[in-house]
């Protein structure tokens, strides 16, 4: 069986990132390796991080201090560039820093991967609230998604980000995960090419993953009530992976204006501007980021 290295990023959250750390040291099999990505970094975060060497001393953690708040991708992306130049040919583990990996996680997802032969798995994602998710649905026309958490041979377009499982093959084929979005949608599309290329998913049911979903982002809490930023960047982000993957483009459109409506009527005007500006202008969207202590 190949090794696994995981992979987690960091953001204003290192306690999160420490209790998930312990999570996966005491999996079997024994990961390979620890990379953690420490985006907007400061030097609390990095004492904090840098203790976990002492306090998970068998485990091989290496680290990667970024100045600014690059987002998921290009943290992941640089981890696993440095994997490769080290000459590790196995799977990529990425895991979400505000998860706990319950015992079995990882063999579960081993071998479900293996006898699958699949290029991406997923496990059980266990929301706050003991919502179950890990698997998701893209609406054809809407190009909406929807989480599903039914039974492990529901149809699924592609396995949630919070735990996912990236065979070598698989790597090898499709390559680094796209950075275009910032944050969201990036797994949906990596899934998405994946399948295009021929490429199998699957779903272990039985690697549980527990997620305090959000806390490095802000928790949305309830419709209408969703972050500045958030919001924001996830309708431009449907439209940006519908776009590329030839959703309708009616359905796109109506969408899209079924958004706005809604947020006219909550009277989230600046919202409704912004979202307009960074679907229509990319030198916009990346002072959005930017604007909102991120880095393209």
């Amino acid at each position: 069986m190949n090794p696994v290295s995981a992979i987690l990023v960091n953001y204003k959250s290192p306690e999160d990132t420490c209790r998930c750390v312990a999570s996966l040291v005491s999996q079997q099999p024994k990961i390979e390796s620890i990379y953690i990505v420490d985006n907007a970094s400061t030097s609390e975060s990095r004492n904090i991080l840098e203790n976990l060497k002492t306090t998970s001393p068998d485990a091989r953690i290496h680290f990667i201090f970024n100045e600014m708040n690059v987002g998921f991708a290009i943290a992941c992306n640089q981890a696993m560039k440095q994997l490769q130049s080290n000459g590790f040919c196995g799977y990529f583990w990425l895991v979400n820093n505000d998860t706990i990996a319950r015992a079995g996680a990882l063999n579960n997802l081993l071998q479900k991967a293996e006898k699958e032969k699949a290029g991406i798995t997923g496990s059980k994602i266990i929301l706050c609230g003991n919502k179950e998710g890990g698997i998701a649905r893209i609406h054809p026309f809407w190009g909406s998604v929807k989480r599903m958490h039914q039974f492990e041979n529901t149809k699924y377009d592609y396995i949630e980000g919070a735990s996912i499982l990236i065979s070598p093959e698989c790597f090898q084929k499709i390559g680094f995960l796209p950075e275009d979005y910032f944050l969201y949608f990036e797994e949906t599309d990596y899934c998405f090419k994946a399948r295009q290329a021929g490429i199998k998913l699957a779903w272990a049911s039985d690697s549980i993953i527990e997620h305090n979903a959000g806390n490095s982002t802000v928790r949305e809490i309830g419709k209408g009530k969703a972050p500045f930023f958030i919001d924001c960047l996830m309708i431009r982000n449907r439209v940006l992976f519908s776009r590329r993957y030839h959703i309708s483009n009616i359905g796109i459109a109506m969408a899209f204006l079924i958004s706005i409506l809604l947020r006219i009527k909550r009277g989230q005007w600046k919202r409704v501007f912004t979202i307009s500006k960074i679907i229509l202008n990319k030198k916009y969207f990346v002072s959005f980021i930017e604007n909102n202590g991120g880095h393209l």
